[in-house]
């Protein structure tokens, strides 16, 4: 499994956002909304699906990738974007790219977060061996060790299943997050982790 390893930041924030689906406008309202005093720092991952394989356009995904760089938010890599030049992303994948269609394709599946003595944070998609398969809140502690090889985790956040909702795993010591999207949840949820490794939810507005 490709993951991307970082630290978590030693200043500031840790924040998680989900499902873009090219939608421009809603990543640079809560990227440039975030950033205005007196809101902390705030260090960005994403779930992934930054990438639309419906609706997608050139322009849209070039802001979109500057919006990425200028904030230097960490990308994990989603079932939309894993569609890049298959004919599941007609008729996205013609109009994009080879500029774009290779950042895209660089993205990592999922991310690791090293929190040290306070525990590691992992951002997937869905499941680690199947971003298109939907995870929902019903999901037994069972079907969560077997498909999360991920032991040292203290969190989990997801994205794909657009839905916002906790899941406790007393005997793992984990706490699975499904942060919605940007894009079809209206209020635009993401996920912050402070310092001290409170988990809040929020939204744009």
């Amino acid at each position: 499994m490709k993951l991307l390893e970082i630290d978590f930041p030693k200043e500031g924030d840790l924040g998680i956002f989900g499902d873009v689906h090219s939608d421009i406008l809603k990543l640079s309202q809560l990227l440039i909304q975030t950033s205005i005093p007196p809101n902390n720092k705030i260090s960005w991952v994403s779930t992934g699906d930054i990438l639309d394989m419906k609706n997608s356009n050139q322009k849209a995904m070039e802001l979109i990738i500057d919006q990425c760089n200028r904030f230097k938010v960490n990308v994990c890599k989603g079932n939309h974007d894993a569609a890049i030049k298959t004919s599941f992303c007609l008729p996205t994948d013609e109009v994009l790219n080879d500029k774009i269609k290779t950042w895209i394709e660089c993205l990592p599946l999922g991310i690791k977060i090293n929190g040290g003595e306070r525990g590691n944070i992992y951002i997937f998609h869905s499941y680690p061996d199947d971003y298109w398969e939907f995870i929902e809140e019903d999901i037994t502690e069972r079907q969560f060790i077997d498909r999360f090889p991920v032991e040292d985790a203290r969190y989990i956040f997801i994205g794909h299943n657009h839905k916002v909702f906790k899941k406790t795993f007393p005997y793992c010591e984990t706490e699975l997050y499904s942060i919605g999207s940007l894009h079809y949840n209206r209020k635009g949820p993401y996920c912050v982790v402070d310092q001290d490794f409170n988990v809040e939810f929020k939204t744009i507005v």
